[in-house]
């Protein structure tokens, strides 16, 4: 119409003025164009041609996280199971307590045998309350117990350690006493009377859950070592980490006389 056209015109003459300079505060069209053109040529990213089209690129993430899942085939699967890090399922409590993480329980001698390489060693089985039954222990105590006194003697055993070969003989734990502070004496830290095998022994007080990590784990995160520079007993003769007294079934366990020594 007429008035469009006028008001076009009039549009033209101020773009013709402003590339001529005439008027000062329009920026020319050419101007604006030259900036618009150095933004995209600064910013511009051509398009990849080997991706995907937008909508395949769940799929593609989807397939590749299962690509990287697959690589680990089933011996991977394998690892992570038997690495021992311990799954907290809903309604668990972690284990925060450094001593919980460890595997220690009441057991039983159920026999002693002389290890046939070294007059150090005895070589035991001992129920732990296994569903596998009793497990093979290697233990330096000859020098210090007769096979009479090792037979049938109610010990605690930590359970979560990496089997080790002593001697040639593959031992499955470490059964633990205590020592005198001048070393001169060994005793059996002895589990309260009464108790099953396989009783769990834990600090009097501690926070968090109970379930211990597996062997891998214990060794990865050297959990042993953390603990066992703090288990000692007390002048009561009772087994105590880190100042709390260790108990099984609420009971204390205790050695028959030694006070104020190490256990290991």
């Amino acid at each position: 119409s007429g008035p469009d056209v006028a008001a076009q015109l009039r549009l033209l003459g101020h773009a013709n003025a402003a590339g001529e300079g005439a008027v000062a505060d329009v920026t020319p069209l050419t101007a604006r164009m030259d900036t618009l053109r150095a933004f995209v040529e600064a910013f511009y990213v051509p398009p990849d041609p080997n991706a995907p089209p937008i909508e395949d690129v769940e799929e593609v993430e989807e397939f590749l996280t299962k690509g990287k899942k697959g690589k680990k085939g089933k011996k991977g699967a394998e690892a992570d199971e038997d690495d021992g890090a311990v799954v907290v399922k809903d309604g668990e409590m972690p284990t925060v307590c450094e001593f919980a993480k460890m595997d220690i329980r009441v057991g039983e001698l159920v026999e002693v045998w002389n290890h046939p390489e070294s007059n150090k060693l005895y070589c035991e089985k001992i129920d732990v309350g296994d569903a596998a039954g009793p497990r093979e222990v290697c233990s330096g105590l000859a020098p210090y117990f007769s096979l009479e006194e090792m037979k049938n003697q109610r010990v605690l055993v930590v359970c979560n350690l990496k089997p080790a070969k002593m001697a040639g003989f593959v031992s499955n734990g470490m059964v633990l006493c205590a020592k005198s502070e001048d070393g001169s004496r060994v005793e059996f830290m002895e589990p309260p009377e009464g108790v099953a095998v396989g009783t769990r022994v834990l600090p009097e007080i501690m926070d968090g859950g109970i379930e211990p990590l597996g062997a891998n784990q214990v060794k990865k995160k050297k959990v042993w070592e953390g603990i066992s520079v703090d288990l000692t007993n007390s002048d009561a003769s009772e087994a105590m980490w880190a100042g709390r007294r260790l108990v099984a079934d609420g009971k204390p366990c205790k050695a028959k006389s030694i006070t104020g020594g190490t256990i290991g």
